[in-house]
C-alpha cells in the first residue's frame, strides 16, 4: 500500500510544489511567532539567575571584585548598557533576540545559502525558543556559528569569506564560554583545513589582534587572582564538598535505578552523603576519571545518550541532522572526501563527544553551533541536487507534523 500511495503523493507534491512550499513556510513562520510569544513571557529562571547574580555583584561590588570572582565577562560587558533602561533578565534576552536577528542578517547579507529554504528550515529550528532566554548561551552560539560557516565557505571555495570574521568569531566564543573546550577537536580540525588551503591570513589579522588584546587586558583581574580568564561561576555552594561532576554521575545512577526521573539532579546534600556513606573513591571527581570508572557503564551511555540526541534532533530540525550525520557514512563508502564532508564531520563529531564526555543527560543546547552548520549543509545539498526528493519529501512531511505537534502543545499553556 505504501508503495502506492507514497510515489503518488511525491507526484501530486511535485505538480503544486510552489503552492506546498507557501503552505509550509506559512505555518513555519506562524508557529515561529506563536513560539516567540510563549517564551518571551516567561518568567525568568534556570541558568538565568546565574547571570542576574552576575550583575547584581557588578552593581554592588564593582567590576573589578565582580571579574575577580567570575563572571561570564563578554556577555555582561555587552549586555551591561541595556540592564540601564530594562530589567536584569528582560535586558538579557532583548540583547539575545538582538543577536539572532544578526545571525539572521549575516547569513542573508553574506549570500551564505544560497538555497532560499534555507530559512525556513532556520526558523523552525528556533521555534525551540533557543536565542530567547537570558543567558550566554547565544553569544556563544552565533559567534561559533561565523566560524564554522567562514571556514565552510573557505573549503567550499566561496568568494565572500572574511577571515577576520572568522577569527573574531573564534576568539568572542573562546572567552564566552569553557564550553568550548569540549569543541578544541572540531575547531583544530577547523584551521588545520584552513591552513591547508592556503588561506592568505597577514591581511586580515589586525582587527582580531586587537580583539585579542583587549579581551585579555579586560580580563586581568581574573587572570592575576584565579590563574584563568573569567567565566561564568557554577560552583557549588561554599559547605558542598562534592562538585558538578559527581553530582552528575550520582545522578546516572539513580536515574538507571530508577529512583530519579531523567534530565533531574540529586541534591547537593544527597551527593554530599552518598560520598560520605560510600567513600570519596564511590563517584569520580573529574571528567576523565568519570569515564574510566565503570567502563561498562561508559560504554551504555554512550550509545545511549548518542541515540537520545538524535531522537530529539527529530524534533527539533526534522530528518535534516540526521540525514546530514547519514551522509558523513555514506560519503565515506564512497570514498570521497570533498568539503561537502566537513559540516557532517563536525556535526556527527561533536554529537560522539558529548555522548562519551557526558555520562548523565547531553543537553541539546550544547549541539546548537553544529546542528544550525547541519542546516546550512542540508540546504545546500539540498539546492545542488545531491539529496533524494523522497529524503526531502519526508523532510517536509515532518516537518509540517513537528509544526503542529509543537503549536498545539504550546497552545496548551496559553
Amino acid at each position: 500500500m505504501f508503495k502506492i500511495i507514497f510515489p503518488k503523493a511525491l507526484g501530486f507534491i511535485e505538480a503544486k510544489q510552489q503552492l506546498f512550499l507557501n503552505f509550509i513556510k506559512f505555518i513555519v513562520l506562524l508557529s515561529f511567532l506563536i513560539f516567540m510569544y510563549h517564551y518571551t513571557f516567561l518568567p525568568s529562571g534556570g541558568d538565568e539567575n546565574v547571570f542576574i547574580a552576575d550583575l547584581g555583584l557588578i552593581n554592588t561590588k564593582g567590576w573589578i571584585f565582580a571579574i575577580e570572582h567570575k563572571i561570564s565577562l563578554v556577555f555582561m560587558i555587552l549586555v551591561y548598557p541595556l540592564t540601564l533602561f530594562f530589567k536584569d533578565y528582560v535586558a538579557f534576552r532583548i540583547f539575545n533576540f538582538l543577536l539572532f536577528l544578526g545571525l539572521c542578517f549575516y547569513f542573508k547579507k553574506n549570500e551564505c545559502n544560497r538555497n532560499q529554504m534555507f530559512y525556513y528550515y532556520f526558523i523552525f529550528y528556533s521555534t525551540t525558543g533557543w536565542y530567547l532566554l537570558g543567558t550566554n548561551d547565544v553569544l556563544f552560539i552565533v559567534s561559533l556559528v561565523i566560524f564554522f560557516n567562514e571556514t565552510y565557505k573557505i573549503l567550499s571555495r566561496q568568494k565572500n569569506y572574511n577571515i577576520s570574521l572568522l577569527l573574531c568569531g573564534l576568539l568572542i566564543s573562546f572567552f564566552t564560554r569553557q564550553l568550548i573546550y569540549v569543541y578544541l577537536p572540531v575547531i583544530f580540525v577547523s584551521l588545520g583545513l584552513i591552513f591547508k588551503a592556503k588561506i592568505d591570513f597577514k591581511k586580515s589579522l589586525k582587527i582580531p589582534s586587537l580583539l585579542l588584546v583587549l579581551l585579555i587586558v579586560i580580563n586581568i583581574p581574573s587572570i592575576l587572582k584565579n590563574h584563568n580568564f573569567s567565566y561564568d561561576n557554577k560552583i557549588p555552594p561554599k559547605d558542598v564538598k562534592s562538585n558538578w561532576v559527581q553530582r552528575q554521575y550520582l545522578a546516572q545512577l539513580m536515574v538507571n535505578k530508577g529512583e530519579l526521573k531523567s534530565e533531574q539532579h540529586p541534591t547537593w546534600t544527597q551527593t554530599d552523603e552518598y560520598l560520605l556513606k560510600n567513600g570519596p573513591k564511590s563517584l569520580p571527581d573529574n571528567a576523565i576519571s568519570s569515564l574510566t570508572q565503570d567502563y561498562k557503564l561508559t560504554i551504555i551511555e554512550f550509545f545511549k545518550d548518542f541515540g537520545i540526541v538524535i531522537f530529539q534532533s527529530l524534533r527539533q530540525s526534522s530528518i535534516m541532522v540526521l540525514t546530514v550525520c547519514c551522509i558523513f557514512f555514506y560519503y565515506l563508502s564512497r570514498r570521497k572526501t570533498d568539503y561537502n564532508l566537513y559540516l557532517p564531520f563536525i556535526c556527527l563529531s561533536m554529537i560522539a563527544i558529548f555522548s562519551f564526555i557526558i555520562i548523565s543527560n547531553v543537553e541539546t543546547r550544547w549541539l546548537i553551533p553544529v546542528f544550525i552548520m547541519a542546516l546550512v549543509c542540508y540546504s545546500d545539498l539540498e539546492f545542488q541536487k545531491k539529496l533524494s526528493p523522497k529524503i526531502i519529501f519526508i523532510n517536509y512531511l515532518f516537518m509540517i507534523m513537528m509544526v503542529f505537534y509543537g503549536t498545539f502543545r504550546v497552545l496548551q499553556k496559553f
